[in-house]
C-alpha cells in the first residue's frame, strides 16, 4: 500500500525531528562529560571512577565510528569521535591520577 503524500510528509518530519532531538541530547551529554574531564584533570581526582567502564565506553564509541563510516553517516562519526576523545581523557587520566 502507497502513502499518501501527507503521510509521506508527516513520516519525514517524525524523522527529522527525532535526529534533531537525539543530537541535542547527545551534544548536552557530551557536555556534560566535560565536568567530569574536568574534575579528573584540573582537581586531580579519580576517585569514584571505574577504569573498566570508562575503558568499555571507549570501546563502545569506537564501534559506533565504525558504524557510521559504513553507513556513511556523518554526524554518527563526528558525534562518535568526540565521545572517545572525552573517555580516552578520562580513562588516561584516571589511569595517572
Amino acid at each position: 500500500m502507497r502513502q499518501t503524500p501527507l503521510a509521506a510528509a508527516r513520516s519525514w518530519a517524525l524523522v527529522r525531528l527525532t535526529d534533531i532531538a537525539v543530537y541535542v541530547v547527545s551534544g548536552l551529554s557530551l557536555l556534560l562529560t566535560v565536568d567530569q574531564v574536568r574534575i579528573v584533570w584540573i582537581d586531580h581526582n579519580s576517585s569514584g571512577i571505574s577504569l573498566p567502564a570508562w575503558s568499555c565506553y571507549t570501546i563502545s564509541a569506537a564501534a559506533w565510528i565504525f558504524y557510521g563510516w559504513v553507513h556513511k553517516d556523518r554526524i554518527i562519526v563526528i558525534m562518535n569521535v568526540l565521545w572517545v576523545v572525552m573517555y580516552v581523557l578520562i580513562v588516561v587520566g584516571a589511569i595517572i591520577y
